[in-house]
């Protein structure tokens, strides 16, 4: 009776104490993934979850699977926990995110063995399709796809007889120009019927090439759909005016479009089933599975014992604030309020950041200023300076390319250079990153790096490995971005904005580098 006892209070403990102990070490990732959901983009990955579940209940309904438990699932684990340190060092979410999926199939195969994990596979396949991209790609992909959207677009349109030029992102119709901005790219319909195309295919009982042509046809159907909304709004514009077009754009950009996308891939669907020889569809996933789980755990072994004491170890990290901090050796930085206003030849005037946006950033300390030429030059230089004393996962140096899109401003281009600075009687080569950007009309020439603990960086994935590796061997991580921005105004030459830019940058530089520590 006591032994009988001590086992089920065994059994109990393991995986409670376990699943309590990963709750706590994944609590903010999980928040801020619920978080990345809201938006337009990914809001369909609401549904994914309960969908996985449903598929995995399906697979597992009826079938009486042995609990062996595998040692595999604890080095999975193990290495998904140590996922989330590197994540939570080099400041990296996605990387969490990841490791998050990686513990709960290595749990999987710890309490329920490799038979089980097999069985239930495609639901954790199926649930990559909530964690979203980092920002570096998707904003790669989002530029890409618009200008594929912009010049379907104006192709369409040029061949219905419309007069249209293209200039990137920009359709100009003449008395309208149309800007396709982030939310035109494509991805808002891309993403969710991927998802959908991916179930769709799944259900289809035929042979796997007509599963995967299913699948393959969301992209396809979302970019031309997307297009073919870029060509009804010159069409609008011809025959209605620019107001019109205008409510046509507001109406049409979000559900309507993808409820149209996903019409076109059911018709699609239907089209590949009927190709000899012809095959099904699994109506029964539709509704709750009859059957029983005869699967038992097994959480008395010795790889649910060795995945409790590993969680337990990283928990006790977590909770002794390891990651919080790791930059109490860094000497503190001269105030930014006090960064000069007068630089060679150069007046500033100095600016401000609203409050929610201070928020949002966490910033230690910041400098932004429009800087201007004493000889009476109307275009001035902004420069801003973000400083982190401590970067943590949401509290980090981050790239503009992620969030310039996030203002209403279009990247039209995006390039590494080295820019000759001659500082006093020393000459060097300046790596940073320069885009241009549009809103409507206006242009602006962007300059900007990373000052990493002494280094120069232009690559964010960069960056964020240097920050692992100085948080691990300096146990520092403080760090800053410098950015630099001057506008195109019509009739000036890019050439000439980039002159005034490096001519402020030789200016500067040396006033920058001195307020930033560790060099």
């Amino acid at each position: 009776m006591r032994r009988s006892l001590f086992d089920n209070l065994a059994n109990g403990f393991i995986p409670l104490v376990t699943v309590v102990c990963l709750g706590y070490v994944f609590s903010s990732t999980a928040a801020q993934l619920v978080k990345e959901w809201g938006n337009d983009t990914f809001s369909h990955s609401f549904l994914v979850p309960p969908l996985a579940a449903l598929i995995a209940w399906h697979r597992l309904a009826g079938k009486k699977i042995d609990s062996r438990p595998s040692h595999w699932g604890f080095a999975l684990v193990a290495l998904s926990l140590a996922a989330l340190i590197v994540s939570e060092l080099s400041t990296f979410r996605h990387l969490a995110y990841w490791a998050m999926l990686g513990v709960l199939l290595g749990l999987s195969l710890v309490y329920f063995g490799r038979a089980f994990a097999r069985a239930i596979a495609i639901s954790f396949f199926f649930l990559l399709f909530a964690v979203p991209f980092p920002l570096m790609f998707y904003n790669a992909l989002s530029l890409n796809l618009k200008l594929l959207s912009s010049t379907l677009g104006a192709s369409i349109l040029g061949l219905l007889g419309y007069s249209v030029f293209q200039d990137g992102n920009i359709i100009d119709l003449g008395s309208y120009q149309l800007q396709v901005v982030e939310a035109c790219s494509g991805l808002r319909y891309l993403f969710p019927l991927m998802c959908f195309a991916f179930l769709v295919a799944y259900f289809v009982r035929d042979r796997f090439w007509k599963k995967v042509a299913v699948f393959l046809s969301s992209v396809p159907i979302a970019i031309g759909m997307n297009a073919l909304r870029i060509t009804f709004v010159g069409i609008t514009v011809g025959l209605w005016g620019p107001a019109a077009a205008e409510a046509f754009v507001h109406y049409f950009e979000g559900y309507i479009v993808f409820f149209l996308c996903l019409a076109v891939l059911m018709f699609v669907t239907y089209l590949v089933l009927l190709i000899p020889p012809r095959g099904g569809f699994a109506w029964d996933y539709l509704a709750l599975p009859q059957e029983k789980l005869l699967v038992r755990p097994s959480f008395k072994s010795l790889p649910g014992v060795a995945t409790l004491a590993v969680t337990l170890g990283v928990a006790a990290l977590f909770l002794g604030g390891v990651f919080a901090q790791r930059s109490a050796g860094t000497p503190l930085l001269t105030g930014l309020a006090q960064f000069p206003l007068s630089i060679g030849d150069w007046r500033g005037a100095p600016g401000s950041m609203k409050e929610p946006i201070l928020k949002a950033l966490e910033l230690t300390d910041y400098w932004m200023a429009d800087y201007a030429r004493k000889s009476g030059d109307a275009t001035p230089v902004n420069l801003y300076i973000a400083y982190y004393a401590s970067q943590q996962i949401g509290k980090a140096a981050h790239s503009p390319s992620t969030c310039v899109p996030g203002g209403g401003w279009a990247i039209e281009r995006s390039e590494e250079i080295n820019v000759p600075v001659k500082t006093g009687a020393q000459s060097r080569a300046m790596p940073l990153v320069k885009m241009v950007i549009r809103s409507g009309a206006q242009k602006q020439i962007v300059y900007y790096w990373f000052d990493e603990r002494g280094r120069t960086i232009t690559s964010q994935a960069e960056a964020k490995w240097y920050l692992l590796v100085d948080s691990l061997l300096l146990n520092r991580s403080d760090g800053a971005l410098v950015r630099l921005t001057t506008p195109l105004p019509d009739g000036e030459k890019e050439e000439e904005a980039d002159r005034r830019l490096q001519d402020f940058l030789a200016a500067a530089l040396p006033i920058i580098e001195s307020r930033i520590p560790g060099r």
